[in-house]
């Protein structure tokens, strides 16, 4: 074995632990810059979905207004005349074109004493229209209709809250089936439950705001409090129809996508990176 000379030793000597100390610098500097991307990835997507909830709550948020108002105006105001009534939810519903109904049910006696039942509505008669339907809810054709069993006005009644319901396929006054979705706010008068004001709101719009959300290259999907899906892309809407992010997930057997229900559920928000399971793409990032 031939003999290395001092010149080679001192190179050697020097040099490998400068190799050494540079691969360690590189590996370093690279992780760095990878979890400085990563985390500039995850604040882009929680600004971008931040800014697009607020867009699609306020357009919940102005529906609410309207019932909790009412509702409001009622726990203090003793309305018994029926035309008076009847005037207030034409005009609600004159100036809010997205409403597909307008309901006030009163507990027995609360509208008038010895008014057992008392729930005027007005309907919308055709989609998109201004023709406006009356009726009381207790004059309904079907015998077994009773609104004081409805969750719109139980729930209220049991929580004394405002409150949406899960959305659900209803029947609309025109014969169309559409998706829609009940705020109902309770009338409260001197500390007791006196009734409710309810609105019905088509979901059908949503689709379409949720269509023209921007950039391209984030997909958006809409899912109620119990995780249902409300909206998602066109190319995806008939699988998904009446599936729940958990039943999704199970489906796929997704953890993943299970833990994400849990942190719906708690009202955790977050940014994670996983398998996706919704088209042909292996990676992607669920904000």
């Amino acid at each position: 074995m031939p003999h290395l000379s001092i010149r080679t030793l001192l190179i050697i000597s020097i040099l490998l632990p400068l190799s050494l100390v540079y691969a360690v610098s590189a590996m370093i500097e690279t992780r760095l810059n990878r979890n400085a991307a990563i985390q500039g990835v995850e604040l882009r997507l929680e600004e971008l979905i931040s800014k697009r909830a607020a867009r699609v709550d306020g357009h919940f948020a102005a529906a609410a207004q309207i019932p909790k108002t009412l509702a409001d105006m009622l726990s203090t105001a003793r309305l018994q005349n029926k035309k008076d009534l009847e005037d207030i939810l034409r005009g609600v519903l004159a100036v809010s074109p997205r409403l597909l109904c307008a309901s006030i049910a009163f507990e027995p006696n609360e509208f008038h004493e010895g008014v057992e039942r008392f729930a005027p509505s007005v309907y919308r008669a055709v989609e998109g229209s201004k023709e406006l339907t009356y009726e009381c809810l207790t004059e309904s054709p079907d015998e077994d209709y009773d609104y004081m069993q409805r969750d719109w006005y139980r729930i209220p009644k049991e929580t004394g809250r405002a409150a949406w319901s899960e959305p659900y396929l209803g029947v609309t006054t025109w014969g169309n089936r559409a998706m829609m979705c009940t705020y109902s706010a309770p009338i409260v008068r001197e500390g007791c439950f006196a009734g409710v004001v309810m609105i019905d709101i088509s979901l059908d719009e949503l689709q379409d705001i949720m269509s023209q959300l921007e950039p391209e290259d984030v997909t958006y999907y809409l899912l109620s409090e119990t995780g249902t899906f409300i909206t998602a892309p066109e190319s995806e809407m008939e699988f998904l129809q009446n599936e729940t992010i958990l039943s999704f997930a199970e489906k796929h057997d997704s953890e993943q996508l299970k833990q994400v229900e849990k942190d719906l559920r708690l009202s955790k928000s977050g940014v994670i990176q996983y398998n996706k399971v919704f088209n042909d793409q292996r990676r992607g990032w669920l904000a």
